[in-house]
């Protein structure tokens, strides 16, 4: 049921380098730019326009979540969450000490159905990974967050996405993708045995049939791809 699921491509945009990526409504692609110089941050790519830097942001500008006027932007080195607007003002939007641990903190970011905000954090401990939930306030700020999900199985939380009350989460370091209920239960949808080698992002198809996601196969280059697997 794990299908390579790239047919038809066309190049865009040419960008320094790039991690976490979303569609605003109007179809502006908004990328996130990790290099260590004055290029690093998001960047914008209208439908009919060139890329172009939006917002600058150092460290490691990483997951991107669209929403409404705004966007949601981890930040992995320092766990930080920043607003940016779409007129490239940029803000902290949450600073918590659950996103910055030793290793490699916020990643995967995604605001559910129910409108918390849902941030991935790899490396809570050497072998821990862990979510976090974040009610927003009516002003559009974060309220006080609290861990949804935590644990071994958690390690290497990358991507993760919402469709109505359930999470999908890729899991790098397990070679996983979850499901998790409103409780935070986890089901594998996909594993190694499917031939996952590094999962690092997934979203939900138009159609809400299927997930798509992303093998980064850091160690393996040629199994890295875009694959399908029914939802």
């Amino acid at each position: 049921r794990l299908r390579h699921a790239l047919a038809d491509t066309e190049q865009i945009a040419s960008l320094p380098e790039t991690t976490g990526v979303d569609v605003g409504d109007d179809g502006t692609v908004y990328v996130a730019v990790p290099t260590d110089d004055e290029q690093g941050g998001i960047w914008e790519v209208p439908p009919d326009g060139e890329a172009a830097q939006l917002a600058t942001i150092g460290g490691f500008p990483n997951g991107v979540f669209a929403d409404g006027d705004r966007l949601l932007v981890t930040e992995s080195f320092d766990g930080t969450v920043f607003a940016v607007g779409t007129d490239g003002s940029t803000s902290t939007w949450l600073d918590d000490d659950r996103l910055d641990p030793s290793g490699l903190g916020a990643n995967g970011i995604t605001r559910s159905a129910a409108g918390d905000v849902y941030v991935a954090v790899t490396e809570a401990s050497d072998d821990t990974g862990r979510l976090l939930r974040v009610p927003v306030a009516d002003d559009g700020s974060a309220g006080e967050p609290s861990v949804f999900a935590e644990g071994s199985t958690f390690y290497g939380a990358d991507g993760v996405t919402a469709r109505e009350e359930r999470l999908y989460l890729a899991v790098n370091n397990r070679q996983q993708v979850l499901e998790l209920s409103e409780e935070g239960e986890p089901v594998a949808l996909a594993t190694a045995e499917d031939g996952l080698v590094y999962p690092s992002d997934v979203v939900v198809g138009q159609n809400g049939t299927h997930l798509y996601l992303c093998d980064l196969a850091v160690e393996s280059p040629a199994a890295a791809g875009i694959y399908r697997i029914e939802a």
